[in-house]
């Protein structure tokens, strides 16, 4: 897994799990509880380390739920964080010199929503770099955030074969021609 190396040389994983929905959305709803500890389980079992959740989240019960899913786990081995709204479809972190500013200041910038939740347009561009690597256009969208400098990105899935395509999607190295065209699609 490609990381970013933070200031006391510790290596952050790009990729990480987002936990948005994940025991409810605004409110608790324990009727899913079953399955988002399933899904924090398969993440772990892949290899995910990087987990981001909120307070906001299920009104804390996404937090409970990364608690429960990390008991007897070592915790040493997890990073638990938070995010800014940056993806190949929203730019306005980039327009208001946020992610620039991160970047030459050594910061990190974790985008989440990178596929704006399942919602993302495949415009032809990704399409196209997704057929010369391979990968699924949601996978090329996840590989132009973490082939930038000093960006990670945490989507969400509480889909096994999803899960297992994100984190693989941050092996996939783009050409510079290739994040120059996407970074055109804006």
């Amino acid at each position: 897994m490609h990381t970013v190396t933070l200031f006391d040389g510790t290596p952050l994983p790009v990729m990480g799990l987002g936990t948005w929905t994940m025991g409810g959305r605004s409110h608790p709803d324990p009727s899913q509880d079953a399955r988002a500890l399933q899904a924090l389980a398969a993440a772990f079992a892949i290899g995910y380390t990087h987990i981001d959740t909120a307070e906001m989240y299920a009104n804390g019960h996404a937090e409970e739920l990364v608690g429960q899913a990390l008991r007897g786990q070592d915790r040493r081995r997890f990073f638990l964080t938070t995010k800014v709204p940056y993806s190949v479809a929203t730019r306005s972190y980039v327009r208001n010199g946020v992610v620039p500013y991160c970047q030459q200041h050594g910061i990190v910038v974790t985008a989440y929503s990178p596929v704006e939740e399942g919602r993302l347009r495949v415009k032809t561009a990704l399409a196209e770099i997704a057929a010369q690597h391979g990968a699924a256009p949601y996978q090329i969208a996840l590989a132009w955030l973490v082939n930038q400098p000093w960006v990670i990105t945490i989507p969400m899935s509480h889909n096994p074969e999803h899960l297992q395509q994100n984190w693989d999607a941050a092996t996939i190295a783009l050409t510079p021609e290739q994040m120059a065209r996407l970074d055109g699609l804006a």
